[in-house]
């Protein structure tokens, strides 16, 4: 039981360190609960039956994953400053925008995000 928990507290661990990643698991457990889902709704369905039904929720499996790579790559590429930028400071900038050297940051922040973002999006 301990090493259960041990296993618990370094997956914990490693998502605080890498939350940009946190996003595949949930899409993979998402995935995972709309199975039971679907047969609730169609006895008949199969695990990837691309229904009606299922056409929503693979949709937002792609939008998680598409965000955390996206998210995983601007932390690798351009390292943890610009990481931790967007992850702490991008707020304040954007409740402040009287500055206009803030607004270029925000510009340019954003613009990398949409880049990458819709990169995956669009490779999926």
């Amino acid at each position: 039981m301990r090493k259960i928990k041990n296993i618990g507290r370094k997956v914990v661990a490693f998502f605080i360190m890498w939350p940009e990643l946190a996003g595949i698991p949930l899409a993979f457990l998402l995935w995972l609960a709309s199975i039971p889902l679907m047969l609730l709704y169609d006895s008949t369905a199969g695990i990837v039956d691309i229904g009606w039904v299922q056409l929503p929720l693979i949709g937002i499996n792609k939008t998680l994953i598409a965000s955390g790579a996206a998210w995983l790559l601007i932390r690798l590429h351009f390292g943890r400053g610009v990481f931790l930028y967007l992850a702490k400071n991008f707020e304040e900038d954007f409740l402040n925008l009287k500055d206009p050297i803030q607004c270029e940051k925000l510009k340019i922040a954003l613009w990398l995000y949409a880049c990458y973002f819709l990169a995956f999006v669009l490779a999926m």
